[in-house]
């Protein structure tokens, strides 16, 4: 049987190979921070890309790292405890105790990369108001979700009406049009 640990711990070693290269995409093409961002990476795991996040944003910004999993956290904090960087901190929890300890409009960007599909969708709704409150004025929300033929639609339909106020469609989401008229 394995251990939360030794999940955790493979965790890290497989994330840089599936999730980073994902990720890596993401913040290069799509998220593109900016130096003295305030940036939440969502579901952190092992922190693998927050550090490079807050290499991006330098000293004048400040990246945290936030993961439901006690394990990834501890694995986290272990491995950029000698970081360079001094900008980068790492908590336990979910969206909704970051915006309970933070406050709303605190970030310029949230980065969710591979995390939000594993949220039930009849808690989604919750966890993506947290979300759009997190952000400031003219912030950005970037993520990547894998899901399957069956979940798509429930998905877009639910990130559309809560995040953006539009139920917009999947093509357009992928296509970039965010722009509501409804």
């Amino acid at each position: 049987m394995t251990s939360r640990r030794d999940n955790a711990e493979q965790y890290g070693s497989l994330s840089p190979k599936y999730q980073g290269y994902l990720g890596n995409i993401l913040i290069d093409k799509v998220l593109k921070p900016a130096a003295g961002e305030t940036i939440l990476d969502l579901g952190c795991g092992t922190g693998n890309l927050t550090q490079r996040l807050a290499e991006i944003v330098g000293p004048d910004g400040a990246v945290i790292g936030v993961d439901p999993h006690r394990h990834r956290i501890e694995e986290a904090r272990k491995a950029y405890e000698q970081a360079t960087t001094r900008n980068l901190s790492f908590g336990e929890g979910t969206v909704e105790t970051v915006l309970r300890d933070r406050g709303p409009a605190s970030f310029d960007a949230i980065f969710c990369n591979v995390v939000l599909h594993w949220i039930p969708i009849e808690n989604l709704d919750e966890s993506l108001r947290c979300t759009r409150d997190l952000l400031k004025p003219g912030g950005r929300l970037v993520f990547c979700v894998l899901l399957d033929d069956d979940s798509d639609d429930a998905f877009f339909r639910t990130v559309g009406r809560t995040v953006f106020g539009s139920t917009k469609s999947f093509g357009e989401a992928i296509g970039g049009n965010w722009e509501t008229s409804e």
